[in-house]
């Protein structure tokens, strides 16, 4: 690994560590909150000094798990995949609920406290951010001219780090299912090549 790869994935581990600590009022005990799952569209765009840039759109799905910290941020857990395998791999980081799926609260009576869900939201947002490792397989172009056309063609595989940015719209049906729209973009490096991911997806989220 290059020293500027290293200093890259370092500067994303800060930078996660920071989220970390500038979140306030974390929860003793972290228990889960949302099970997610989707498909939809990759497109994946390839920068490098040494391959033309390429383009593509691929389908893919993502998995998702929530853990609850209050009750405005979760940490999560995202893996995302083309159905091709031209990209793959998992994030970690922290999820800020724009506005609750449901309200608990606790009840009193006769000395028993007993827990009441008020009211499940209709629609509700969630935006999260993490840092993460893929996996990148593709045939890319190399650059140099000096090199026959024929011959330029190159299987190129890497391991590429960097953050992914998430944004969702949840629609509810009852206290424990809802409908998922989420768009997301991946920013990932590693030496000598970078890539720029969006996805859209779509698929059912089961609420604990």
């Amino acid at each position: 690994m290059s020293t500027l790869h290293k200093n890259r994935t370092f500067k994303l581990l800060s930078l996660a560590c920071a989220l970390l600590l500038s979140v306030p009022s974390f929860s003793a005990e972290l228990s889960p909150q949302v099970m997610s799952g989707g498909g939809g569209m990759l497109n994946v765009n390839t920068f490098s000094s040494s391959y033309l840039p390429s383009s593509v759109s691929i389908p893919g799905f993502q998995v998702g798990l929530e853990g609850r910290l209050n009750q405005k941020w979760s940490l999560a857990i995202r893996t995302i995949s083309s159905v091709n395998q031209t990209l793959s791999g998992f994030s970690a980081g922290l999820t800020y609920n724009l506005n609750q799926h449901r309200t608990v609260s606790t009840v009193d009576s006769n000395g028993l406290t007993q827990v009441k869900i008020s009211k499940v939201s209709a629609w509700s947002g969630r935006a999260g951010v993490g840092i993460g490792r893929w996996s990148y397989s593709q045939i890319l172009t190399l650059s140099n001219p000096e090199i026959a056309e024929r011959l330029r063609d190159t299987a190129v595989k890497a391991n590429i780090y960097g953050i992914q940015i998430r944004a969702s719209v949840s629609r509810s049906f009852g206290q424990s299912w809802s409908v998922d729209g989420e768009y997301g973009f991946v920013y990932a490096a590693a030496s000598g090549l970078s890539l720029i991911v969006h996805s859209a997806t779509l698929g059912p989220s089961y609420w604990f």
